[in-house]
C-alpha cells in the first residue's frame, strides 16, 4: 500500500510557485537571477502596499458611515433649530404687537383726573421726605446734646457736617433722598 500511494503523489504534478512563474518569466526577458530576485522583492512590496491600502479603505468605510449619518443627524438638528427659531421669534414678535397696542389704549383711555391725583400724590410724598429729613437732623441733634451730657463733651458737630455726610466713626449717615 504504500508504494500505491507514492505512485499517487507521484502521478501528481505539482505546480510552481507564484515566486518560480516570475522568476521564469524574468530569466526568459534577459535577466540573471539576482535581477529577478530583486524584481520580485520589488513587486512584493507594492503588491504588499496595495494590500494595506486596500484594508485601509476597508477600516475606514465604516468609520465614514458613522461619520456621515452623524453629520446627517447633525443637519437634522440644526434645522429643527432654525424652525424653533423662527417659531420663538414670531412669539416675541406678536408679544411686541400685543404690548404697543395696550400702551396705545392706554395712553387714549387715561383719564385726565387720574394724572392729577398721582401727581397730588407724587407731591404729598415729596412733603413727607422732607419732613422726614427735618425730624431726622432734630434727632441728631438731641442725640448729640444728650451724649454731651452723658460723657462729657465729644466734638460738637454742625449742621454743615451733617449735610455734607462726612462720616463720623461709630455713626452711620443719613440717607439721601
Amino acid at each position: 500500500m504504500p508504494r500505491e500511494k507514492l505512485k499517487k503523489d507521484i502521478s501528481k504534478k505539482r505546480r510552481p510557485s507564484e515566486y518560480n512563474r516570475f522568476v521564469k518569466k524574468q530569466m526568459d526577458a534577459g535577466k540573471t537571477m539576482s535581477q529577478a530576485a530583486d524584481a520580485w522583492k520589488k513587486q512584493k512590496t507594492i503588491l504588499n502596499e496595495e494590500k494595506s491600502a486596500n484594508t485601509k479603505i476597508k477600516e475606514s468605510r465604516p468609520i465614514e458611515k458613522a461619520l456621515i449619518q452623524n453629520l446627517i443627524e447633525l443637519q437634522k438638528i440644526h434645522t429643527d433649530l432654525a424652525l424653533k427659531f423662527d417659531k420663538l421669534s414670531k412669539e416675541i414678535s406678536s408679544i411686541l404687537a400685543l404690548f404697543e397696542m395696550t400702551a396705545r389704549s392706554f395712553a387714549k383711555s387715561m383719564p385726565v383726573g387720574e394724572i392729577e391725583k398721582d401727581k397730588d400724590f407724587l407731591e404729598k410724598i415729596d412733603k413727607l421726605l422732607e419732613q422726614n429729613k427735618t425730624l431726622a437732623k432734630g434727632l441728631m441733634l438731641m442725640e448729640d446734646r444728650l451724649k454731651e451730657r452723658v460723657y462729657g463733651g465729644p466734638p460738637h458737630r454742625s449742621l454743615e457736617q451733617e449735610d455734607s455726610g462726612a462720616m463720623i466713626p461709630g455713626k452711620r449717615p443719613l440717607p439721601r433722598f
